[in-house]
């Protein structure tokens, strides 16, 4: 992958990062967010079709679109089920 785009993934990461954090302050939920705005982005990442669309939707400016338009992608994807596995103690 190249490094701009590897880039841009990073900065979507802090774009959700911070929108998340804003949302809550708890202890708990600081300690988890990190691994949750990596599998959130990674969702993504792998959900968008083209490095467009993804560009697409880390420009989006509006907070609300922006988690709107992340929920319709995990809502329209068909998933195969996966094996759920024990969630492992967050490590702060």
């Amino acid at each position: 992958m190249d490094p701009e785009f590897m880039q841009l993934r990073r900065q979507m990461q802090q774009k959700i990062y911070n929108i998340l954090q804003r949302k809550n302050q708890s202890n708990d939920w600081l300690c988890k967010l990190p691994e949750t705005v990596k599998r959130l982005e990674e969702g993504v990442f792998r959900d968008t079709a083209t490095k467009d669309e993804y560009l697409t939707l880390y420009m989006e400016s509006d907070e609300n679109r922006f988690f709107s338009i992340i929920r319709s992608f995990f809502n329209s994807k068909q998933r195969a089920p996966h094996q759920v596995r024990s969630p492992t103690p967050p490590k702060c």
